[in-house]
């Protein structure tokens, strides 16, 4: 099956706003008469990758006591941002829906996970430049719900995580973390009851009472 791979750009490149990946399938073999499989047929199906932004801590900016900071989500050519935060811990409370084609062998099987960029950036409207990116990160979802044999969807507990971004002129410096969580949904049970956004304020408000 095949995997995408996310590229790292080359140092002194790193200002580059979009992340390029490559799709690929590695075999190797200790002789040389690899018999060669077929290869898959793959075609584009489309679905909803859900991201859950809920906050941001310890980010390296000169105004991160003053300015407003945003966090822009992409993935398969598709992006979305959200709302203007104050910092030095911005909350933002929001899911990001993009609508995105994936390849897939069929609709039973797990299609080709592509990365998910995040980006954040400051916004200090005192300046003749309002938006500074700060750093990205790039993470990969790895499950989609799905129906099992009976029709009943599956159900999903959020599972956030901090991620580090990463920033600087190599991309190796750590300038924040983001507490985020994702799902990935076939977009014909888009409008299922079930499968609505879950409620963030007070499950985060729990989960933090837990930590």
């Amino acid at each position: 099956k095949p995997r995408v791979y996310p590229l790292t750009a080359m140092p002194g490149q790193a200002s580059i706003s979009r992340s390029a990946s490559v799709m690929m399938t590695l075999e190797r073999s200790p002789t040389e008469d690899l018999v060669r499989h077929e290869r898959r047929r793959l075609k584009p199906m489309m679905y909803i990758v859900r991201t859950y932004c809920f906050m941001a801590r310890n980010i390296e900016s000169e105004g991160s006591q003053t300015d407003e900071f945003e966090l822009h989500v992409s993935c398969a050519g598709r992006s979305r941002e959200t709302q203007s935060e104050p910092g030095p811990a911005p909350m933002w409370m929001k899911h990001l829906d993009l609508e995105v084609s994936l390849k897939s062998v069929s609709a039973k099987e797990q299609p080709v996970i592509e990365p998910i960029q995040l980006t954040l950036l400051s916004r200090n409207l005192g300046t003749f430049s309002p938006h500074a990116r700060l750093g990205k990160a790039i993470c990969m979802p790895a499950h989609v719900r799905q129906q099992d044999s009976s029709g009943s969807l599956e159900p999903y507990a959020l599972a956030p995580q901090w991620v580090e971004v990463k920033g600087g002129r190599c991309r190796e410096e750590t300038v924040g973390e983001v507490l985020v969580a994702f799902e990935l949904l076939p977009y014909e049970f888009r409008g299922h009851q079930s499968w609505q956004p879950q409620g963030m304020p007070s499950w985060l408000a729990r989960w933090m009472e837990n930590m």
